[in-house]
């Protein structure tokens, strides 16, 4: 029984990493076709000039800088910086995963060992 669920963790645990991996890649694959387009830099360009305007003449009621970047920030952090995304939200992951497992069979294993306070 033991086993089972210990193998039951751990092949969740893969699940888990698979379907991040997967749906990370996806929405990389997404951004680089779909924000890689001169349609998406101009809403972009439009978007800065948009904030640059709101800026100059002070109809905004909070302190903005313009963007710095020409490419929209999904596309570059999609692109340039995809393995550090994927790194970092895998051992977010990783932590929540294995944590949550340690809470649920310290309470299984508490009700097990000790069986019902009421008698």
């Amino acid at each position: 029984m033991q086993k089972l669920r210990i193998g039951l963790m751990i092949g969740g645990y893969f699940l888990l990493v698979a379907a991040v991996v997967t749906a990370i890649g996806s929405a990389r694959s997404w951004a680089l076709v779909e924000l890689d387009t001169a349609d998406s830099r101009e809403q972009w360009s439009e978007f800065r000039h948009h904030v640059q305007i709101q800026m100059e003449e002070g109809g905004s009621p909070v302190a903005r800088t313009v963007p710095k970047s020409t490419e929209p920030p999904t596309f570059v952090l999609l692109r340039d910086h995809y393995y550090v995304l994927l790194a970092f939200v895998l051992l977010i992951v990783t932590l929540l995963y294995w944590v949550t497992v340690w809470m649920i069979s310290g309470a299984m294993r508490t009700s097990t060992h000790f069986g019902d306070s009421r008698s």
